[in-house]
């Protein structure tokens, strides 16, 4: 709802204003932290449950040490794609995309019943486990300049 002045110029005020967070709010920090943590979560909480998942499944550990790897590949593999993705669809649909798809994979692996099943999920989980860390770091270069950007990208 941009209306065009006599001059030719544009005049933003007649544009409908919704509720944002301001892009360097503590708020946002708090997001890019947790994004960044969701990935390594995903893996360190899943291996104290090796040994009982392998009897549960009634398979070997190596079998189950597939997911982890599989998990680390197809993550990578998530933040080739979901990098560029951000930046032509923008942050907000992409992450929202990615995260839903996350959760409801995780899901899964959790309703798994067989351990092939298990690898599958978790593989799916990786890939969109990778727009997490891509958008956050997307995230700190769109927000950041300077020396605050190396802080914001180091751990």
């Amino acid at each position: 709802m941009l209306q065009e002045s006599m001059d030719g110029s544009v005049n933003n005020e007649a544009a409908p204003r919704r509720f944002m967070i301001p892009k360097k709010s503590p708020i946002v920090l708090v997001v890019i932290i947790v994004l960044n943590a969701l990935p390594a979560l995903a893996t360190d909480m899943y291996l104290p449950a090796l040994p009982s998942m392998s009897t549960q499944f009634d398979s070997p550990i190596s079998l189950l040490n597939l997911n982890l790897v599989l998990f680390f590949l197809f993550y990578a593999i998530g933040l080739l794609l979901w990098g560029p993705l951000s930046d032509r669809y923008g942050r907000r649909p992409t992450l929202v995309t990615g995260m839903t798809a996350f959760v409801i994979f995780s899901i899964l692996c959790g309703l798994s019943f067989d351990v092939y099943q298990l690898i599958a999920f978790r593989a799916l989980q990786g890939v969109f486990g990778g727009v997490a860390v891509a958008v956050s770091i997307a995230m700190v270069k769109d927000i950041y300049e300077g020396h605050k950007r190396e802080r914001g990208l180091t751990p």
